[in-house]
């Protein structure tokens, strides 16, 4: 029995033994599998779904948190844009559960990307000029209302026939569906159409530029150009071939207007001269006195966005005839007056032969004025008041001359002429023969001249003289 059982436990002792090192090698069995474990998870999750992507007709665009964040942006937009009215996008919408490691887009970039690429579609209705729709606004009604303002605005206020006024472009309300940024209230889309879009264009400083020229010449005023040009100011100083940038609007429409319109205008009167023996040479008398007559002329004028384009008469009527003044002219000789006139002029071959051309003081001799000569003299007097021809023979000119003003030169023969500058008013024209003492125009202020007067020049073979000695 003994060495049975020894032989047993020698059998058991020795399974024992046999089973020892197939639990030691287990162990790290187990790590394995742990790490195996570990990685698997960690894969998995590295590619679970962690945003959505947005995207608009297939396009991706944004990643989000979730759709709802996206809803809520484009809700907020289309309250905003829409003021009410029912928005289209005008595009499909798409989110797709993804995995990625970039971050969602906020609020504010949501927002910003949406506007962008959607069409946030009102219905509104466009005013369109020749076809092509200009600005859009909330309904037809109020497009309507906008074009008539327009039309109407350059209509002239005061007591006119109204004969026509239009649009010069096929001007309409047209209905459809347009981005709801793009719609403008009322005010805002007669401003836009009435005044157009700032264009900006630019011009090359040439000799002779100043700001004031360059204002002149393209319609605009300086103090536009030195909005356009921060760096100038009045006091800068022009480089040839510098560049100046101009802004200029220009209308999207333009209104014609034809009306005839009423003009009270003044028939002056007419002055007669009669010799008096009994009065002194060089002095007038007024015997009769006269009156300046009425006449309603009746003028068709044509305007475009306010601004004339022309004025024809069409008829006049004489409301009030004009009564002629009857004046005494001066014949009576003295010793003194014939003699010293005479030998006055008699250097510059004018024998004191020449009438004054109006009534009124001398406000400035000729000679020297400082360091200014003046070859004529002013004869103060009030505006209106006639000028007459200081001798007969033929008007030379008639007209604009620069700083003289409206001007009238008379050439009497015998290498004399006279000047008459600064008038408001031109009763000849070149080419008339006048007589002396006849109206040919009105004392004014015209060119550079500083108060009403008349600039009278007398000149010999083109020299200017002392129109003094010529008078008598």
């Amino acid at each position: 029995m003994t060495d049975q059982a020894s032989k047993e436990t020698s059998k058991e002792g020795s399974k024992e033994d046999n089973m020892k090192p197939s639990v030691i090698l287990s162990k790290p069995l187990y790590l394995i599998a742990a790490m195996v474990l570990v990685i698997v998870f960690v894969a998995v999750a590295a590619g679970y779904p962690n945003a959505y992507a947005v995207s608009i007709d297939g396009e991706e665009v944004a990643l989000v948190e979730s759709p709802e964040v996206a809803e809520e942006v484009l809700e907020e937009i289309i309250l905003d844009l829409g003021k009410g009215r029912e928005v289209a996008l005008g595009a499909d919408i798409g989110y797709k559960k993804i995995h990625s490691k970039d971050e969602t887009a906020s609020n504010g970039e949501l927002s910003k990307i949406f506007k962008e690429h959607l069409n946030f579609l009102c219905e509104a209705a466009a005013v369109t000029v020749d076809g092509e729709p200009k600005v859009w606004v909330e309904d037809e009604e109020t497009a309507e209302r906008v074009i008539e303002r327009i039309r109407k605005c350059f209509v002239p206020e005061g007591e006119i026939e109204l004969v026509r006024v239009d649009f010069e472009e096929k001007v309409e309300s047209q209905k459809g569906r347009v981005n709801a940024e793009k719609i403008v209230d009322a005010a805002a889309a007669e401003e836009l159409l009435r005044n157009g879009k700032v264009k900006v264009t630019s011009h090359i400083i040439e000799e002779g530029d100043s700001l004031w020229t360059i204002a002149r010449a393209n319609n605009t005023r300086v103090k536009h150009i030195l909005e356009a040009n921060p760096g100038l100011s009045e006091d800068s100083i022009l480089s040839l071939g510098q560049e100046v940038k101009l802004t200029k609007t220009e209308p999207m429409v333009n209104v014609i207007a034809e009306y005839n319109k009423t003009v009270v205008k003044e028939i002056p009167k007419e002055t007669k001269y009669r010799d008096d023996g009994n009065l002194q040479s060089g002095k007038t008398k007024v015997i009769k006195k006269g009156e300046d007559g009425e006449k309603e002329v009746v003028y068709h004028v044509v305007t475009t966005n306010g601004v004339n384009i022309s004025a024809e008469p069409v008829s006049k009527k004489v409301t009030k005839e004009p009564v002629a003044e009857l004046v005494a002219k001066g014949t009576k000789k003295t010793t003194r007056a014939n003699y010293t006139v005479a030998s006055r002029s008699s250097s510059g071959g004018g024998g004191g032969s020449l009438s004054w051309p109006t009534r009124g003081s001398i406000s400035s001799r000729y000679g020297y004025r400082g360091r200014e000569f003046h070859g004529a003299i002013d004869i103060a007097a009030r505006s209106g008041t006639p000028i007459t021809a200081a001798a007969g023979g033929t008007v030379t000119t008639a007209g604009w001359g620069g700083g003289y003003g409206n001007q009238i030169v008379i050439n009497h023969g015998g290498g004399m002429s006279t000047r008459y500058a600064h008038c408001s008013a031109l009763n000849v024209k070149v080419g008339q023969k006048v007589s002396q003492g006849q109206v040919i125009g009105r004392v004014g202020a015209t060119g550079r001249a500083t108060g009403a007067h008349l600039h009278f020049e007398v000149m010999v073979n083109g020299a200017k003289k002392n129109p003094i000695n010529y008078l008598r």
